[in-house]
């Protein structure tokens, strides 16, 4: 398939979700539509497959996407691809780092959706119980092989609004309603403890991802396990897939005096600078755990403490996911992520594809404990990780 032709296709399936949601399903059944696209092979292969295909055809939006989908596999790049309505809006929630929302988690288990109420939100203090299992939202039954990301959007909405939540009592097998009025719900990216048990008195911070509220969850965490007297800090960022490029910079420079956190070089090897900005530094000795999930944004800040020598890194090798997407929200709700540019650490090697080698690597968990935890502790009671910030 060639860059012109996969071009066409993106051009014409966007261009489907900007006018109406039945406008490719109608372009594609009017022959009269077809002539001088450019495209006969895709209205040719259609054809046959509406004719002949002996199953159920998708619906409109299922179509555009599939078109659009097919046409940036082409690329051969498994970043620059579309995110889709409700794995957008869920994506959007977590950057944001809050939703709207009656605060209950949904899990599925046996082909089933149930609801965890969270302490004192507006689902516990409406009468839902844990384990209670979803039936419908606002009237409208969940459609089958629904899965915990659709009924996590249909539950979600403007701060205020109102939601009606059906649900099955397994104890009673009572089918109960609650009217639910939406709240502003916090998903934070940081969490932080004082280790116990661990001497000297150590500070444990773990990033989930590089959202907005990020920065000033770190500054908050450091400055409350240094109130408890740690001496030093380990910072958990395995499973972090990443977020946003300026909450990186801003994490790097929690720990770093002065220099580079990245660069990014785009197709005509044009090279863009990411300086460390000056902030309050946090001085203890300092460890990054890591692992094959820890990716992106998330390899960015690993990568800039490493080669500033300001933490040893231990774990597993990381994603190497170093590429620079844009993303440009769509008008059905689905976002278009293009991949513009790669990343390089501080002493310019590339993370895409390559990813962080750690300088103490643990192989997978085995055993009781959190074995990558106690290899950074060993790491640092062993004096390896003890260079300041901006040294």
């Amino acid at each position: 398939m060639s860059r012109g032709w996969a071009a066409a296709l993106i051009a014409v399936t966007i261009a489907a979700t900007s006018f109406a949601a039945g406008f490719l399903a109608t372009f594609i059944r009017q022959p009269t539509a077809r002539a001088d696209t450019g495209l006969t092979l895709v209205w040719e292969t259609w054809g046959y497959a509406e004719r002949y295909f002996y199953g159920e055809m998708p619906d409109d939006a299922d179509l555009v996407h599939g078109a659009i989908d097919g046409a940036l596999r082409s690329l051969e790049d498994p970043y620059t691809r579309l995110v889709r309505p409700v794995a957008n809006s869920l994506e959007q929630d977590r950057l944001r780092g809050a939703h709207g929302g009656i605060g209950a988690t949904v899990y599925e288990t046996e082909g089933y959706l149930y609801l965890l109420a969270l302490p004192d939100t507006p689902a516990g203090r409406a009468g839902i119980r844990d384990d209670d299992r979803l039936l419908a939202v606002d009237g409208v039954d969940l459609p089958a092989g629904a899965d915990a990301d659709l009924a996590k959007s249909w539950l979600r909405g403007e701060v205020g609004t109102s939601v009606t939540v059906t649900v099955l009592r397994p104890s009673s097998r009572e089918t109960l309603e609650f009217t639910v009025e939406r709240a502003e719900i916090a998903e934070p990216s940081v969490e932080f403890r004082l280790l116990e048990g661990v001497s000297p008195p150590t500070g444990y911070v773990r990033v989930a991802v590089f959202g907005e509220r990020t920065p000033a969850e770190l500054q908050r965490a450091l400055a409350t396990v240094r109130a408890q007297e740690a001496e030093q800090v380990v910072l958990d960022l395995r499973g972090n897939p990443g977020g946003l490029l300026d909450t990186a910079v801003e994490v790097a420079s929690r720990f770093l005096r002065r220099g580079v956190v990245a660069y990014e070089v785009d197709a005509d090897e044009v090279e863009k600078r990411y300086g460390v900005r000056p902030r309050v530094v946090a001085t203890e000795p300092l460890v990054v755990l890591v692992d094959e999930a820890t990716a992106s944004a998330a390899e960015i800040v690993a990568g800039a403490l490493q080669d500033q020598g300001r933490a040893l890194l231990v774990g597993r090798p990381t994603r190497g996911k170093g590429s620079v997407q844009l993303a440009y929200q769509l008008s059905d709700g689905s976002s278009l992520h293009v991949t513009t540019s790669l990343w390089l650490t501080p002493d310019k090697n590339q993370i895409n594809q390559v990813g962080l080698q750690p300088d103490v690597i643990v192989e997978a968990d085995a055993g009781e404990g959190d074995v990558v935890l106690d290899a950074g502790l060993r790491a640092l009671a062993d004096g390896r990780s003890r260079k300041e910030a901006g040294q």
